[in-house]
């Protein structure tokens, strides 16, 4: 306890002496804010929960007032004679707050958080039997730790086996429904269910099928009752479960009703019923009985069925030939359909006569066409006997018998003739490229009986390529066996024709022996103009694509196309402006080149005489010539009269910065003045940091700029700064001194008014020289620059780019922030403050940290 009076004892003396000394480190005096604060200097967000919102103050003391100038002191440093804006909570103050309990909230909107702990009745649900009251359940209290008076609660009915819930009390007083829903209140609720004993009940049986029977979920039910005792259908039941009848096995089936449920097995056993007939033929005139065609039957179980016990749908009239359906059934109702077949008699022997010619072949099968017996069995010719021959070397008639097996017997003849077969065919020479047909090459041919044989019937092999030369060969065959041979040489061919594709304007000539260039007939010989024909025209006054075929005599055809199109030339030039130092190319005062394509002609095909010095001014001549066609333009230079006026300012941090403090003025080529919308910027500011921010001004006309915005730590500083530039006219230039002036700023770094420059010199721009100028701010700054006018003009003279940004010296604030509106006054360049003072203070200070450091170690 005894340090910590020490200490603060210490501190205070500590103040005292920084604030009795302070007065002497600074020429000025702290100066207040004429403005009240306004309530953009309050906090506006609604979230926050004022906490402590006084100005400082000191243990025993009064509170000061809102918004009243407070001097502060810091613990590590002695702190000026300052303004503050908005009153800064110490730890020290926070410890008068607390043991004066005088929290205070400076906005309406911000309130103090409360919290409230009031408790909510318990709800109790019980679980009754109807009637008697027997308690189903132990109780259960609904407990929410965090609930509160007024928060909604829902309750329902909980599951109790072998009972149904059947109504529900809230305070005695019965509810719609099981649900309950309600809010929590101050007092105790209880909630009762009351229950009925649940009489469900669900009776099935189990049951054997075999494969292939029907099944139905009312097979295996029995009865039901429902909770009340009362009966209940199949439909009242779900029913979950399968059955396949169509495959062998166990199957579950499960009936349910309110919560009840009753499980019934349906057993699926494979069927061993079947039934086994055959199908049969018969000829009319046959008996038939059904036991004709029966083999065998079974029952489910595998017994053997007699067959008196099936059962025959169908019968068989044996005096008609068709075919007849008959169907057994057994008593299980598994049948079998067969076809009994009644046929006539299908023998059949069928043979033919023949002719043939002087040394063909025969054989007895050549007259054999086909033999059936009564069954319409097919009767081969290896079983048939044959009696007779045929000498086919001899012309004559002869008769040949066969019989068959089953006594069928035919007699034919067999008629041998002489033989009148030819085939004619010839060679021929053709040239590549020529079309070939195999018709071309055959002449004539006849059957053996003297007939002509049409081309169409000879049969041709063997291919001729005519896109090579080479000797091809051709066989030609008719049908009884006359074959000729025909040799096709295909030859170079030298025939030929070319002519070219071609663009035409509208407007034009054309001729087709324009797009002519040469023929040759198949020899290689040239055939002349005259002799080629042409088929299509060109109409030259409407646009579009023309086909022209060239025919040479020999049916050579070449088609080519000829595009008529509209004229797109056009050439055009114009007259310019431009000033002096600017950059001049032949291809500025060209508008348009374009040539019959529409296609732009290059500046290489375009001649261009006359030249252009952008170094003086004067008025210049260019002729530019394409083809015959020439047009000329002119180029004017006048003088560039661009400018670009900025300047470096000054802020503090926080305080407001708009890009129009660092732009002066601007012209461009012509003189004519540009706003700052016309001029473009790079760069930014922040004025919420120490620090020098780079901005670039480009003008239109290339004219760059470089400034700079030092934003200060709040202090005291002298930002009183004059810049001007030197320049050269030309005789006959007009000059006023604002010309040269580029920018001046107080000592606080506000930019001062041109108007408010004192100038002093003149300029005679009629007569060639050197002219001292001298700017002075009211800070006392003077600037002295020369005017130089000469005789000729040359490029535009260049604008000196603003000084260097001055170096920042450091506040009495060493750097720290302070809001950006405030008005405290900088030292003026020159002003010397001691610092005596201000280092007696820093001395006592480290002393007294010194000595409590000492006390706290002993």
């Amino acid at each position: 306890m005894e340090t910590g009076r020490s200490f603060k004892w210490l501190v205070v003396v500590t103040l005292f002496i920084s604030l009795v000394m302070a007065p002497f480190s600074a020429p000025v005096k702290a100066e207040t804010r004429e403005e009240p604060a306004t309530s953009e200097q309050q906090p506006t967000s609604n979230d926050e929960v004022i906490e402590e919102e006084a100005a400082p103050e000191s243990v025993g003391e009064e509170p000061a007032q809102p918004h009243e100038p407070v001097i502060e002191a810091s613990e590590s440093e002695p702190a000026p004679v300052d303004i503050i804006e908005e009153p800064e909570v110490t730890e020290s103050t926070i410890e008068a707050s607390v043991a004066n309990e005088q929290p205070q909230v400076s906005q309406p909107d911000q309130a103090v958080k409360q919290t409230s702990a009031e408790a909510v009745g318990k709800i109790t649900v019980q679980y009754k039997e109807s009637g008697s009251g027997k308690v189903l359940e132990a109780d259960k209290v609904i407990a929410d730790e965090n609930a509160k008076i007024g928060d909604p609660f829902s309750v329902t009915a909980a599951a109790i086996a072998n009972y149904l819930a059947k109504e529900v009390e809230v305070d005695g007083v019965k509810q719609d429904g099981l649900a309950v829903t309600g809010k929590y209140t101050a007092t105790a609720q209880t909630i009762v269910y009351y229950y009925v004993a649940n009489q469900t009940a669900i009776f099935v049986k189990d049951i054997t099928l075999h494969t292939g029977d029907k099944w139905e979920a009312a097979d295996s039910f029995v009865s039901a009752i429902n909770e009340e005792g009362n009966a209940l259908t199949l439909a009242d039941l779900t029913v979950t479960g399968y059955v396949s009848t169509d495959k062998a096995g166990s199957y579950k089936v499960t009936y349910h009703y309110g919560g009840i449920e009753a499980i019934a097995t349906i057993t699926v056993v494979q069927s061993q019923a079947l039934i086994d007939a055959k199908n049969s033929v018969l000829y009319i005139g046959d008996k038939w009985e059904p036991a004709d065609n029966f083999i065998g039957a079974t029952d489910k179980d595998g017994k053997v069925i007699p067959f008196e016990q099936i059962s025959i749908e169908g019968t068989v009239d044996t005096t008609k030939a068709g075919e007849y359906s008959i169907k057994y059934i057994t008593a299980d109702n598994v049948s079998i359909t067969i076809t009994v077949t009644v046929k006539a008699d299908e023998s059949v022997f069928e043979l033919k006569d023949s002719t043939l010619y002087l040394g063909d072949k025969w054989q007895a099968e050549d007259n054999f066409v086909k033999a059936f017996d009564k069954d319409g069995k097919e009767i081969a010719f290896a079983s048939i006997k044959v009696e007779g021959t045929v000498d086919t070397a001899k012309e004559g008639s002869y008769q040949v018998t066969y019989t068959a097996p089953d006594g069928q017997t035919a007699t034919i003849t067999v008629t041998v003739v002489v033989n009148q077969a030819t085939l004619v065919v010839k060679d021929s020479s053709l040239y590549v490229g020529d079309k070939w047909e195999a018709a071309d090459n055959f002449v004539s041919a006849t059957d053996k009986d003297g007939n002509v044989i049409a081309f169409e019937k000879v049969t041709v092999t063997g291919e001729v390529d005519l896109t090579k030369e080479g000797l091809y060969k051709v066989t030609y065959a008719t049908a009884t066996g006359e074959t000729a041979i025909a040799s096709i040489t295909v030859i170079a061919n030298k025939a030929s024709i070319e002519a070219n594709n071609s663009i035409v304007y509208v407007g034009d000539k054309w001729q087709a022996e324009d797009n002519f260039v040469s023929a040759t007939n198949k020899e290689g010989e040239a055939i002349t103009w005259p002799h080629i024909s042409v088929q299509g025209t060109v109409d030259t006054t409407k646009v579009g694509d023309y086909p022209i075929t060239y025919i040479t005599p020999d049916g050579i055809k070449l088609t080519i196309i000829v595009t008529v199109k509209v004229d797109a030339f056009k050439f055009e030039v114009k007259d310019s402006v431009i000033y002096t130092g600017d950059v001049w190319l032949p291809v500025d005062n060209i508008v348009t080149a374009l040539d019959k394509e529409g296609e732009v002609i290059p500046m290489t095909d375009i001649k261009v005489d006359g030249t252009v010095n952008s170094l003086e001014k004067g008025v210049y001549t260019v002729t530019y010539t394409i083809g015959e066609l020439s047009e000329t333009a002119t180029i004017t230079v006048k003088k560039n009269r661009s400018s670009l006026n900025v300047q470096n300012t000054f802020l503090f941090v926080g305080d407001e910065w708009d890009l129009a403090d660092n732009f002066v003025s601007a012209t461009a080529k012509d003189g004519s003045v540009l706003t700052l919308d016309q001029i473009d910027v790079e760069g930014s500011v922040d004025t919420t940091k120490i620090g020098s921010n780079k901005l670039i001004f480009t003008s239109p006309a290339g004219l760059t700029r470089t400034v700079f915005v030092t934003v200060f730590a709040s202090g005291e500083v002298n930002l009183a700064s004059l810049e001007a530039h030197d320049s050269t006219l030309v005789v006959g230039d007009e000059w006023q001194a604002m010309d040269n002036f580029d920018y001046a700023t107080d000592s606080e770094g506000k930019a001062i008014a041109f108007a408010d420059i004192n100038v002093s010199g003149a300029v005679d721009s009629a007569v060639v020289g050197a002219y001292p100028i001298t700017y002075e701010s009211p800070t006392g700054l003077q600037k002295t620059i020369t005017v130089t006018v000469i005789e000729e003009a040359g490029e535009s003279e260049p604008q000196p780019e603003p000084g260097p940004t001055p170096t920042p010296p450091k506040g009495p604030n060493g750097g720290q922030n302070k809001p950006s509106d405030s008005k405290k006054k900088l030292p003026k360049t020159g002003d010397a403050a001691s610092t005596a003072p201000l280092a007696m203070g820093m001395f006592a200070t480290a002393l007294a940290l010194y000595v409590v450091s000492r006390r706290k170690k002993s």
